[in-house]
C-alpha cells in the first residue's frame, strides 16, 4: 500500500441545505479509468453551511499502484454523489504537494485542450496534443527546473502561488514543444504566457524571501541553474520523457 495525499480539495455547494459526509477516492492506471474505489473517507468536520464548502486536505492509504490517477468524488448520507473531480496523476516521483496538475496546465492554454475532433475538452486528454502523459512527464521534469528559480524549499504557504507558476512555465513549454510554427509566426500565446511567468516568478521570489527576513536574487540564479526563454525558440522540440 501507498500514502497519497491530496491538496485543496473542495466540493461543490449545495443550496439545499445536505452536507457532504464522505470522500471516496478512485485508483486507475491511465486519466480515462476505469477507477476503483480504494478508500471511503468519512469527512470531520462536515461542512457548517453545504453552500460554502471548505477546502480539504485528503489522504488515503491504500492507494495499491506504484503510480497512477486517483479521482475524487464526495458523498452525502443518502448516497447521492457529486461529478467526480478532475482525475489528478500521482508517483513517488512526483509525490511533491506544491506540483500542479495537468487540469492547472490546462486552465493556462485551454485552446490546447481541443481533442481529434475539435471539441474542446478543457484538460489534457489521450485525444489531444500534447496528451495528458505527456503534460505530466513535463510537470515533473520543470518541476526541479522552478523549485531551483524559487529557492529549492517552498514554504507551505506559497504552495498555490508555486502550482500557478509552474502551470505557466509548462504551458510554455508546451507551445515551444508541440506548436513550434505558430510560435515563430506570432499565431501562439507564447509571448503572453512568458510574460505572466516572469511577471508571476518574480512576485514569488520576493515574497518567499521576505516572508523568512533575507535578500532577495531577482534573477534566482543565486547557487542555482539560470534558465531563459527566447522570443523566437531555437529548437522546434525539447525531449519529453
Amino acid at each position: 500500500m501507498r500514502v497519497v495525499s491530496f491538496y485543496d480539495v473542495q466540493p461543490i455547494p449545495r443550496y439545499d441545505g445536505v452536507r457532504w459526509t464522505n470522500v471516496t477516492v478512485g485508483e486507475a492506471a491511465g486519466q480515462d479509468g476505469p477507477f476503483t474505489i480504494i478508500d471511503n473517507i468519512t469527512l470531520s468536520p462536515v461542512d457548517m453551511d453545504p453552500a460554502h464548502p471548505m477546502v480539504r486536505q485528503i489522504t488515503t492509504e491504500q492507494a495499491v499502484l506504484d503510480a497512477g490517477w486517483y479521482q475524487l468524488t464526495f458523498v452525502d448520507a443518502s448516497g447521492d454523489i457529486q461529478q467526480p473531480v478532475v482525475p489528478l496523476w500521482d508517483s513517488p516521483d512526483a509525490n511533491q504537494a506544491w506540483l500542479c496538475t495537468v487540469y492547472d496546465v490546462a486552465l493556462k492554454d485551454l485552446s490546447r485542450t481541443r481533442d481529434s475532433y475539435g471539441n474542446m475538452v478543457g484538460t489534457f486528454t489521450q485525444d489531444t496534443t500534447p496528451k495528458d502523459d505527456q503534460v505530466v512527464a513535463m510537470i515533473q521534469r520543470l518541476g526541479p527546473a522552478v523549485a531551483d528559480a524559487i529557492g529549492d524549499v517552498i514554504p507551505t504557504a506559497f504552495f498555490d502561488d508555486a502550482q500557478n507558476v509552474l502551470a505557466t512555465r509548462v504551458a510554455m513549454q508546451i507551445e515551444l514543444d508541440y506548436y513550434p510554427d505558430q510560435v515563430n509566426t506570432g499565431r501562439s500565446i507564447y509571448p503572453q504566457l512568458e510574460k505572466m511567468y516572469e511577471t508571476e516568478l518574480a512576485r514569488l521570489q520576493t515574497a518567499i524571501t521576505s516572508s523568512s527576513g533575507g535578500e532577495v536574487d531577482p534573477t534566482g540564479a543565486a547557487g542555482h541553474a539560470q534558465w531563459s526563454f527566447p522570443a523566437v525558440p531555437l529548437t522546434t522540440r525539447d525531449e519529453v520523457w
